[in-house]
Parts: C-alpha cells; sequence; structure tokens
C-alpha cells in the first residue's frame, strides 16, 4: 500500500475523527473505507457517463464500472439511461458467457 497526502475540508476530517472514536477504530481506516466508497461511486458516475454519451461500449462501462454487464444495465435502467446493444457488446457477453461455462 501507498502513502498519499490529499488536502480535506476540516469538516470533512472532523466526522471522520467522530466515526472513528464511536467505531473506536483508527481514523485512518474510517477515512480509507470513504475513499474506497468514494472511488466507487466516481467510477460508476464516470462509466454511466461515457456510455450514456455513446462513447463507450456496455461491457467497457461495466469494466470501468466494477460490475458485471447486467449489474451495469440495471444500473443504467434505475437512471433512465439506455442505449441500443452493439455488436461489440453482443461479442463481450459471448465471449464472457463462454470462459464462464469453461
Amino acid at each position: 500500500m501507498k502513502n498519499v497526502s490529499i488536502r480535506m475540508d476540516d469538516a470533512f476530517l472532523k466526522e471522520a475523527e467522530r466515526i472513528s472514536r464511536l467505531g473506536k477504530t483508527d481514523k485512518s481506516i474510517v477515512l480509507r473505507k470513504a475513499f474506497e466508497k468514494g472511488m466507487a461511486g466516481v467510477k460508476l458516475e464516470t462509466a454511466l457517463e461515457l456510455f450514456a454519451t455513446e462513447r463507450i461500449s456496455t461491457s467497457e462501462a461495466a469494466s470501468i464500472a466494477g460490475l458485471a454487464i447486467g449489474e451495469f444495465m440495471e444500473e443504467a435502467a434505475r437512471r433512465g439511461i439506455r442505449q441500443a446493444l452493439s455488436v461489440a457488446d453482443l461479442g463481450d457477453s459471448l465471449k464472457n458467457a463462454l470462459e464462464a461455462v469453461k
């Protein structure tokens, strides 16, 4: 694991300290969990934006988001984002299915 130095808002740090006291855990653990959950959201939002603007395929978007294709499609549908499946998507889906049954 690498150390990273970042600037944070005082209110965010105070909340992390409060949560660490409540959970009787180290503040760095709280901050790392918050960062990881935030990164998951950033990945999903980026994938959805690129997918909605038809700059990437469903399978590429799912990969960026760290989700299975079906999970990504469900999330996109929940948000009202629809895009026609491309030939590349169908090929990727077939490839993934074949790998799953090996």
